[in-house]
């Protein structure tokens, strides 16, 4: 049976991160997983999911707030329904804001997640950030430069595996129509991707 991987990203439009994490879920082998992606709402992103053949739903990212708790675990209850609906076996966070809003909730309900940490500018070290990070079955960097700092910066060695963004060396895209084109080979490394990160975290 294959298992069922929910990807989470907080965005709708498309740029670098999006592109690889679509390129990743569209080859992956779909006798081994299935994709299922989160993420804010309608617009280019959700377009070449659905194109792609990927299921694609609208999730808000929310953190816990002591004023209005109830949008927090609003949020929360919508994810528990998507995890048990299709059931999912493991969670990829694909941004920082993913991780600090599911993160929390993932390591309370024992569920196995993994992040894509793709830079260095944002507060990934934060007390908080990086507690979550360590509670996380993998850490994929997308480069050496990046593993470098996670290690400086308190992130458990062993969690760490480097692994090149999948994304094809002459992207196929079309100037001012923010569209992906689908009609091209697998890139470099998008099979190994996937099934490095997947296999480790399992």
């Amino acid at each position: 049976m294959p298992k069922h991987v929910l990807y989470l990203h907080a965005a709708s439009t498309l740029y670098g991160a999006q592109i690889s994490l679509l390129t990743l879920m569209r080859y992956l082998d779909p006798q081994r997983y299935i994709p299922h992606l989160l993420i804010t709402g309608s617009g280019a992103y959700w377009d070449q999911a659905v194109s792609s053949g990927i299921e694609v739903g609208v999730q808000t990212f929310p953190w816990f707030s002591k004023r209005r708790p109830w949008v927090y675990l609003k949020s929360a209850f919508e994810l528990d329904v998507r995890l048990i609906s299709n059931s999912c076996n493991i969670v990829h966070t694909n941004c920082l804001r993913s991780l600090m809003f599911a993160g929390p909730h993932l390591r309370l309900l024992g569920v196995p997640y993994v992040c894509h940490v793709r830079d260095c500018i944002q507060p990934w070290f934060e007390k908080s950030n990086l507690c979550l990070l360590n509670s996380a079955k993998r850490v994929i960097t997308n480069s050496e430069a990046v593993t470098k700092i996670c290690r400086e910066q308190g992130v458990l060695p062993e969690l760490i595996q480097t692994v090149d963004n999948p994304i094809e060396l002459n992207p196929p895209l079309n100037p001012g129509k923010d569209k992906l084109s689908l009609d091209c080979p697998p890139p470099p490394y998008s099979q190994e991707f996937s099934s490095v990160w997947l296999a480790r975290a399992n």
